[in-house]
């Protein structure tokens, strides 16, 4: 299964609000019981990042 969320965006959603969608989704896939993936480049990088620290 492949997941490609959008998130959201400064600077109509102000920080953190991209963190806090990226962890809304990967909070659903891993509940599914899964192994996660998680990959972004440029922006999608820091939130990949972050998100691996929010999830740690």
């Amino acid at each position: 299964m492949s997941l490609f969320p959008d998130y959201q965006l400064a600077p109509e959603h102000p920080f953190p609000a991209a963190i806090r969608h990226a962890v809304a989704a990967y909070e659903k896939v891993s509940a599914l019981g899964s192994p996660v993936v998680v990959a972004g480049d440029s922006v999608g990088g820091g939130v990949a990042a972050a998100l691996i620290l929010a999830a740690a």
